[in-house]
């Protein structure tokens, strides 16, 4: 069973195991504080750990980009990938978003993150166009409607 759990302060150091384990400490201080406070820069955002078998496998956080349209971005430990761990934890996600009345979905995936880019499509998005990020990144562009 894969259950979403808000983060709290008292989980920083699960993100030890994670990409933000480099972040310095103050900074991932203050994206847990947002997540509580569910706003970032007075939009809506929340940050989970996503639970399986009783163990932190991955987090996913949650950023919107206006009223309507939101974005998700997940990560899975490596040792549980495969098992469908990302996909339910996401249909979870965007039932909640549903819910609180966002409308559209987006994800901007590397061009080269062919596990994402069919997570993305076994989620029902569709793929919208090739373009570069401000890092230079080539990614491809996905919406879905919730």
């Amino acid at each position: 069973m894969i259950t979403l759990k808000s983060i709290t302060k008292e989980d920083i150091n699960v993100l030890d195991d994670f990409s933000y384990g480099s972040m310095p400490k103050d900074s991932r201080e203050q994206m847990i504080s947002h997540s509580i406070m569910r706003n970032h820069n007075g939009k809506y955002f929340e940050f989970f750990l996503i639970e399986f078998e009783n163990k932190i496998v991955g987090v996913a956080n949650v950023v919107a980009h206006s009223q309507n349209v939101v974005s998700v971005a997940p990560e899975i430990k490596q040792d549980y990938r495969k098992q469908g761990i990302a996909k339910t934890a996401l249909e979870q996600i965007f039932c909640n978003l549903k819910e609180k009345g966002f409308k559209v979905a987006y994800a901007g995936i590397r061009e080269d993150n062919i596990a994402s880019i069919k997570l993305n499509e076994a989620l029902g998005f569709e793929y919208v166009q090739d373009f570069i990020n401000s890092k230079g990144n080539r990614l491809k562009l996905f919406i879905k409607a919730l």
